[in-house]
């Protein structure tokens, strides 16, 4: 069960519909020509780049602009974005983990993406309503939006 401390991050926000994929590139794959047409036309993007990858996350409708390069990404199945409806101060230490740990224990995986004030946590489609009712099991208040990321 949640803890008093984390009662104001229970509610979570279902973003099914519009599924998203992860791309996987080389890390110097994508020539700033992709970036900057991802960047101008896809509704939600992110865009990560270490010194093994470039990744990137787009909606399934989101055209993936070509490569001139002719690089064909490695993508993952699709998946669902769930939120934390509420801001998440970015130093409140613990919030990914009370959201994580009931799906942990029924071994469902979990990609987390942190913006400033966002705490989305990616689950694969075939997966969702497995989490859903995890979560629900768990104590939390899942919501299904119709509204765009």
């Amino acid at each position: 069960m949640l803890g008093l401390q984390f009662r104001e991050f229970s509610s979570l926000q279902v973003f099914d519909n519009e599924p998203l994929v992860l791309y996987r590139y080389p890390p110097a794959a994508a020539p700033p020509n992709i970036i900057s047409q991802i960047t101008a036309t896809s509704p939600f993007f992110s865009i990560t780049r270490t010194s093994s990858e470039l990744s990137v996350l787009l909606p399934v409708s989101f055209p993936l602009p070509s490569d001139p390069f002719g690089i064909k990404p490695k993508q993952s199945n699709p998946l669902i974005a769930i939120k934390i409806d509420a801001i998440v101060d970015f130093d409140r230490v613990g919030v990914t983990d009370i959201v994580i740990e009931p799906l942990k224990k029924a071994e469902v995986g979990v990609l987390v993406l942190r913006t400033f004030d966002t705490v989305l946590f990616l689950v694969e489609d075939s997966k969702t309503n497995s989490a859903i009712d995890i979560w629900k099991s768990a104590g939390f208040s899942v919501t299904r939006t119709f509204t765009k990321l």
